[in-house]
């Protein structure tokens, strides 16, 4: 009897504390491995309805129909902006990152390679424009990690993550659209 006991409260433990962050299952494209999942575990602990605000409206919009624009999703909280380019040569391309809110980037059509590095201490080459909420880095830092963005996978970036998106895979790069939601860091 105490053996079942046991048995019962290690599944519900691992049933509860599944369904309190399994973030991962609310959308049907998966998460790119590069990324902190420490920092997501938490934030999505701390403001699940912002989130779940986040997945619904990538669920419920035909995202490659969506017209290039600012889509708002919760107010002052997180906003879509939709935008269709060709990718660029990596070395027009910098590292940013960004003080006040978190990017999820999702290549909707097409595919372009991105980078990123944790480095909160990196030097901005251009510094942090507040009302724009973007500082520019150089084009390498030490430790990047770069991986191929198409429709398969999304990638989050939080503050200390410097990221370096829309580089070209090759050398005829065909035009892409991209989805970034900004989601409220704080």
């Amino acid at each position: 009897m105490k053996k079942c006991v046991l048995i019962l409260g290690m599944i519900m433990a691992t049933i509860s504390c599944a369904s309190q962050s399994d973030w991962t299952k609310m959308w049907r494209v998966a998460p790119a491995d590069n990324f902190c999942r420490a920092d997501m575990d938490a934030h999505y602990a701390a403001h699940p309805e912002l989130w779940k605000a986040v997945f619904d409206f990538l669920n419920t919009h035909q995202l490659d129909t969506l017209a290039e624009g600012r889509y708002e999703i919760v107010e002052g909280q997180a906003f879509a902006n939709v935008s269709e380019y060709t990718p660029k040569k990596p070395e027009k391309c910098r590292f940013e990152n960004h003080h006040n809110f978190i990017d999820l980037q999702y290549v909707v059509v097409g595919v372009e390679k991105m980078g990123v590095v944790r480095n909160p201490r990196a030097e901005a080459s251009k510094p942090y424009n507040p009302d724009k909420d973007i500082a520019f880095f150089g084009t390498e830092q030490e430790g990047a990690v770069y991986e191929i963005a198409d429709s398969s996978k999304y990638f989050v970036f939080f503050p200390e993550d410097l990221h370096r998106p829309s580089m070209e895979v090759s050398e005829n790069p065909a035009p892409v659209k991209k989805i970034v939601v900004k989601i409220r860091y704080k």
